[in-house]
């Protein structure tokens, strides 16, 4: 594929996002097109069959969701939302929660679906603590998927990286979360699995934001070369900020070295001293515009500013429902066999 061209800027200039010619519009184009191809070992999972392990002994890396080859490191575009990112960069400004209201997930309820054969008992446990957290943190609900459902989100241990798709598809869509990375690491942080579940809620990175120029500078000549075009910017009109503005702070965010060629920043803060990239868990602007993106509501009072993972709000435990869906507490007791699962949905939506 022809790498798309970019001017490298000198660091100490404030960076604008640069114009692209008509060529290169078209090169932008194809790579979405690309890297929002589901990958074999995916179409398999989906057709009924596991995907093959046998490249799983890859070194874990803590920025383990640039593994995976997609935009952005993590993101699955469906075709709309690749026309919407072309237009956005195209016209040269963006937040970082979807506008389109049909990208959210009906009722506020989350359905998913746990691959639990790719996964160990803590991996399990690390991906119900992110469901739980984003749950105590908004309105917004989760179930697992019983039978009969027709969407749900389909989490599952592919062999590469971390990734998901952006906001509710209709049908069965992907959050993949690799699972050769330990508890704890790589793709199973606590953050990371917040991260690629705001992904699956609707939510872009924040340092594509129309107005990150006013707080973030990006260093160009230090990005991966095939790798530049995942600092472009957004417009407004596609995706919104919710009134609630920038956020250092955000899981969401890059962090300094994301994409870095050569272990220098590629990021750099304008406020001094501020740090990005966290991946702790949601911040107090992220619950805030999650609330405010589904729930239509002034959410300062669910957010906790003095702690990434807590909020307000009574604690309470996602419990599984009887039938096919993979809570935590159902998959010790047992497993699915996920072949016949698959074609039970698929002649369901027959």
């Amino acid at each position: 594929m022809r790498l798309i061209g970019i001017l490298a800027v000198c660091h100490v200039c404030v960076m604008k996002c640069l114009a692209m010619t008509t060529s290169e519009l078209e090169d932008f184009s194809n790579f979405l097109k690309e890297t929002s191809q589901l990958d074999q070992s995916v179409k398999k999972f989906l057709k009924g069959s596991v995907p093959d392990d046998d490249d799983y002994d890859t070194p874990v890396s803590d920025h383990a969701w640039e593994e995976s080859g997609k935009f952005e490191g993590d993101l699955i575009l469906n075709e709309r939302q690749r026309r919407m990112i072309v237009n956005s960069v195209a016209e040269g400004l963006a937040r970082n929660g979807v506008s389109d209201t049909t990208k959210r997930w009906p009722n506020n309820e989350v359905i998913y679906f746990i691959q639990a054969e790719h996964f160990s008992s803590d991996q399990l446990q690390a991906i119900q603590d992110g469901i739980d957290d984003l749950a105590r943190a908004s309105c917004v609900k989760f179930r697992p998927y019983v039978k009969g459902d027709r969407d749900a989100v389909v989490i599952q241990g592919s062999r590469r990286g971390c990734f998901s798709q952006v906001g509710y598809q209709g049908g069965y869509q992907v959050l993949n979360l690799s699972g050769r990375h330990p508890a704890g690491r790589g793709c199973f942080r606590h953050g990371t699995i917040v991260h690629e579940m705001l992904h699956t809620l609707g939510f872009y990175h924040m340092q594509s934001s129309s107005d990150r120029d006013e707080y973030i500078d990006v260093i160009w000549e230090n990005i991966v070369k095939n790798a530049r075009h995942n600092f472009r910017k957004y417009n407004s009109f596609a995706v919104s900020d919710f009134g609630v503005g920038y956020d250092y702070d955000s899981v969401l965010h890059y962090s300094r070295k994301a994409f870095s060629l050569n272990g220098e920043d590629t990021l750099v803060p304008k406020k001094f001293a501020a740090e990005i990239g966290q991946r702790i868990g949601l911040s107090e602007k992220d619950t805030q515009k999650l609330n405010k993106m589904y729930c239509d509501a002034d959410s300062e009072n669910l957010a906790d500013s003095d702690t990434f993972k807590t909020s307000k709000k009574k604690k309470t435990k996602n419990k599984p429902f009887e039938g096919h869906g993979l809570g935590y507490q159902q998959v010790k007791r047992r497993k699915i066999c996920n072949q016949r699962l698959f074609r039970e949905l698929e002649l369901e939506k027959k």
